[in-house]
């Protein structure tokens, strides 16, 4: 789902399976587009950072954009986040 008004400058979001997982969710779906997929935005965004780091075959599909714990984690190595 992509919003023709926004400024979506991401290369991953055309491919981004979180916004293929959360379809129904528009006026929320475009909230999370504009705070990390717009602009220099993406660099917030937790699953770009493991896409950076790690490439794309290690982005979970339910990797929050927000969940950095998580994504430091699979990038430091670690198998698991602690609780």
């Amino acid at each position: 789902m992509h919003d023709e008004g926004s400024d979506c400058v991401c290369e991953i979001f055309e491919e981004c399976s979180f916004f293929d997982r959360n379809e129904g969710l528009n006026n929320t779906i475009l909230t999370v587009q504009r705070i990390f997929c717009s602009g220099e935005c993406k660099e917030n965004c937790a699953r770009y950072g493991v896409y950076q780091v790690l490439g794309p075959e290690h982005v979970p599909s339910d990797l929050l954009p927000f969940d950095h714990l998580t994504a430091d984690h699979l990038i430091a190595g670690k198998t698991k986040v602690p609780a």
